[in-house]
């Protein structure tokens, strides 16, 4: 048995404490009643009067409260099998970070513009799944498909210009970036049973327009071939603005300037986006500062088709709160035909109807799960405390086949890996278990505690971190300290081996440099003794060998001698090879080109 609001048991407190008090004064009355006449005479004097009538109505009083706070606890017990039919959209928004998302030609400027939008929509979604990718010359996952917009939101955050250091604008690398995203949505999600279809797929771009890198068209014409519709909205106007330029702190230190000195001027180009969107067979709107653009595109979201593409068996609890409420009702009849008085029958009569109109809640996760995986993963947990680590396998493995998207299931799998030595795998549950259980921020904490300390394993420093990271956050949502402070202990202790890793890493590069600085120079010291070995080997040669005249080289200079030909003749023949050196020149100089423009990294 189990209460939905077990905080009104609570109230039976105060049950023993009213008989108390009922009993003091049933037996106050008869004192005062025997003031005016002795117990015999009483059947004489009120005939219809009965002893102890009051403290039995009383008691069916309080009997009958304790039972209706018993109803308002909500008990539960026995459970039935339910069927629920999952339905949505998949978003992937495309953000661009790229440096002239920094102008300042819409207020604040482009970037956070862009990301309130973002905001606005995703606070309006409802269930439907909403991803993150991040881009200028490359670009990353930010956030992976999921229904917790605080997670969302919080990315948003940190995003900026100096999250990715491959600047530029690369919007054709974005698109397939995002593709990737949903594919592999949809493949976390539960198998497609015949006859259904994957929920609709949209990809939202916000971005300036500014596209150097090219293919971003016919990235958009594959994307729409793929059924993923491609939405568009244009941060910026078409005056422009220079691109500033701050410190870490946020100050202004001065403007772009290209590689000839001369400051950018990053422009808007929605004619361009425009097209893009065609090609994706989707829309294109303008940012404006009412946001009308969301409600716009929302509407369009509303028309598109939110399948149903999966089905979900789940172990209810059944509600019993009718039982202790119809006691309560009997008992109250019970106590109307002895009491005397019908003002605290009238009191319950209130309480019976306000507990008979409170809502039902729906099953909590906890209260709905799959028959058969709840038996097989109990069986797993038996197994694993018993030391059996190939029968816990087995039985988790065969609780995760009949419902894959619980998230303590993947997580039960991700231990059992890691206890096997399978790094990558249990890497692979533990970051599933963390993204299906994003509304449960205990289990979600727990998967991204161990994704860390897994990732650490591998080697993969910085993923570990930001999980550890991950794992505090999730603590202090669900009010676990424990797990925060582990957390905290071993984020700590990762940052301090990786900053005495580098150190190593930075010593070792040291003496390798100086070693191979001493080398260069043992082997130019060798060149040239060897070179002036050389030299005193020829200077001997030359002592010993009979001298011959050589011409002054002034006169070498100055005179063209041949026994054969003239100086007029001389002096004709070397014209002719210089306009020939001229014409050589010349041909070198078209052969080479002009030089290439300036890269952009804007």
């Amino acid at each position: 048995m189990k209460f939905i609001n077990p905080s009104w048991l609570w109230l039976l407190l105060l049950i023993p404490g009213l008989y108390i008090a009922l009993v003091f004064h049933e037996k106050r009355r008869q004192k005062k009643f025997e003031q005016f006449a002795k117990i015999p005479l009483w059947s004489t004097i009120v005939p219809d009067f009965t002893a102890g009538a009051g403290l039995a109505k009383g008691r069916l009083f309080l009997i009958a409260l304790a039972f209706t706070i018993f109803a308002l606890a909500r008990p539960q017990w026995g459970t039935h099998e339910e069927t629920a039919h999952v339905t949505g959209l998949d978003i992937m928004v495309v953000l661009d970070l790229s440096n002239s998302m920094e102008v300042e030609d819409v207020s604040p400027n482009r970037l956070k513009k862009a990301k309130h939008l973002v905001r606005s929509l995703a606070e309006r979604l409802r269930g439907d799944r909403i991803g993150l990718i991040a881009f200028a010359g490359s670009s990353f996952i930010a956030s992976p498909l999921t229904n917790d917009l605080e997670y969302i939101s919080s990315t948003l955050e940190i995003l900026g210009s100096q999250s990715i250091t491959s600047q530029g604008t690369d919007t054709a690398g974005a698109l397939e970036a995002a593709r990737r995203g949903l594919e592999r949505g949809a493949e976390d999600t539960a198998p497609v049973p015949d006859g259904k279809t994957f929920p609709s797929r949209v990809i939202l771009l916000i971005t300036d327009g500014e596209d150097q890198e090219g293919g971003a068209t016919e990235q958009a014409a594959e994307l729409n071939k793929s059924d993923i519709k491609l939405y568009i909205i244009g941060v910026g106007t078409q005056k422009g603005g220079p691109i500033p330029m701050r410190d870490a702190d946020g100050n202004l230190h001065g403007y772009k300037k290209d590689r000839k000195g001369e400051p950018v001027i990053s422009t808007f180009k929605p004619d361009q986006l425009t097209a893009l969107a065609a090609a994706g067979g989707g829309k294109y709107w303008n940012a404006t500062q009412d946001e009308q653009e969301i409600e716009e595109m929302l509407t369009d979201l509303n028309a598109l088709n939110r399948t149903e593409y999966t089905e979900r068996r789940y172990l209810v609890h059944e509600d019993r709160f009718q039982f202790p409420l119809a006691i309560a009702v009997i008992l109250l009849f019970l106590e109307l035909a002895v009491a005397t008085s019908r003002k605290p029958a009238k009191l319950l009569l209130v309480l019976f109807i306000f507990g008979s109109f409170l809502p039902t809640q729906p099953a909590s996760a906890e209260s709905a799960v799959p028959l058969d995986s709840y038996f097989e993963n109990r069986k797993g947990l038996e197994a694993f405390n018993d030391g059996k680590i190939e029968e816990a396998k087995k039985h988790f493995g065969a609780a995760q086949a009949i419902d894959p998207t619980r998230p303590e299931l993947e997580f039960n799998q991700g231990v059992i890996r890691l206890q096997e030595g399978d790094v990558d795998s249990a890497v692979r549950s533990f970051d599933q278990a963390a993204r299906l259980s994003q509304s449960n921020p205990q289990v979600s904490g727990q998967a991204l505690y161990n994704l860390g300390g897994a990732l650490s394993k591998k080697g993969d420093v910085p993923n570990a971190i930001r999980s550890y990271l991950g794992a505090i956050s999730k603590a202090h949502q669900a009010k676990d300290f424990q797990l925060g402070e582990d957390a905290r202990k071993n984020l700590e202790l990762l940052i301090q081996q990786q900053q005495q890793k580098k150190k190593q890493e930075q010593q070792q590069k040291d003496e390798q440099d100086k070693k191979e600085q001493q080398e260069k120079q043992k082997k130019e010291k060798e060149k040239e003794d060897q070179k002036s070995k050389e030299n005193e080997q020829k200077k001997e040669k030359d002592q010993k060998e009979p001298k011959q005249f050589e011409e002054p080289k002034e006169s070498r200079k100055r005179q063209f001698r041949s026994p054969k030909l003239s100086p007029e003749d001389a002096e004709r023949v070397m014209a002719e090879l210089k306009n020939r050196e001229k014409e050589l020149h010349k041909r070198l100089k078209k052969q080479q080109g002009t030089s290439s423009g300036v890269q952009k990294d804007w």
